[in-house]
């Protein structure tokens, strides 16, 4: 059997009152990519330390034909971080996780027992 490393996340989605996981197979260089991030979201201890979406704000300059500006909720959240990664980080994060509790990361091999 092979040894895997696996990174679980654990949290809360506020709009749904629910508690969500995630378990991903994740390799070495990864987990050293993403270190950063994992870093910054367990250091932020506020009620939401994740955000999906993005919000409309109305577009005061008036050479700019749209009437609103798209902003990044993540983005904002998060701006010393690089945005492709952030953005990669999301495939390992359970659906409209809002405030992300625990974040574990694991090497081994699963048994199937029964």
């Amino acid at each position: 059997m092979e040894i895997k490393d696996y990174l679980i996340v654990y949290g809360w989605n506020v709009q749904r009152n629910l508690s969500c996981y995630k378990e991903s197979i994740i390799n070495c260089n990864d987990l050293v990519e993403y270190s950063e991030i994992i870093k910054a979201i367990l250091g932020n201890h506020g009620d939401l330390n994740w955000a999906w979406g993005i919000d409309l704000t109305p577009n005061k300059n008036p050479e700019v034909p749209d009437a609103y500006t798209e902003i990044d909720k993540l983005l904002e959240m998060y701006p010393n971080l690089p945005k492709s990664k952030l953005k990669d980080f999301c495939n390992y994060l359970p659906s409209g996780i809002t405030r992300i509790e625990s974040i574990k990361i694991f090497s081994g091999q699963k048994i199937k027992i029964i």
